[in-house]
């Protein structure tokens, strides 16, 4: 996992903790699908209260392996900027994004459903980190 696109994500993901949705979108598209925009309204006040918080969240972006590496890295920080954009479309600012590209699959990238599986884009969350202790 030597790749430039692992070091970015291990250095954007260190110390937050994955949320456990997936939001996939439709084929051979941006366009999040139905279960994708579904979360993103009915989870916008929960993002929103992470961030008021003080909280970092980050959409990392993924594809699955078939295509040009550079245009897998390309679609995935794509497919981050367009779940950062439907929060947005809700009122929820301040989130950070990334694209993963092809590495990190979730699914066996030899087979349809393991590809559909491995379009998408993760949240994550890093709390704020604790106030430095004050000289006494």
């Amino acid at each position: 996992f030597g790749t430039a696109e692992y070091s970015a994500l291990i250095s954007t993901t260190r110390g937050a903790e994955k949320l456990p949705v997936l939001l996939h979108f439709d084929p051979g598209t941006l366009d999040l699908d139905a279960d994708a925009r579904a979360y993103v309204t009915g989870q916008a006040g929960a993002i929103r209260q992470y961030l008021s918080a003080g909280a970092s969240v980050i959409f990392v972006g993924h594809t699955d392996y078939t295509g040009d590496v550079a245009k897998n890295r390309a679609i995935s920080l794509n497919r981050a900027l367009a779940v950062r954009a439907a929060f947005e479309a809700v009122g929820v600012f301040g989130l950070e994004v990334e694209g993963a590209g092809e590495i990190c699959p979730a699914g066996d990238n030899q087979t349809d459903a393991g590809r559909n599986l491995n379009r998408r884009v993760e949240i994550w969350v890093r709390p704020s980190a604790p106030p430095a202790p004050q000289p006494s």
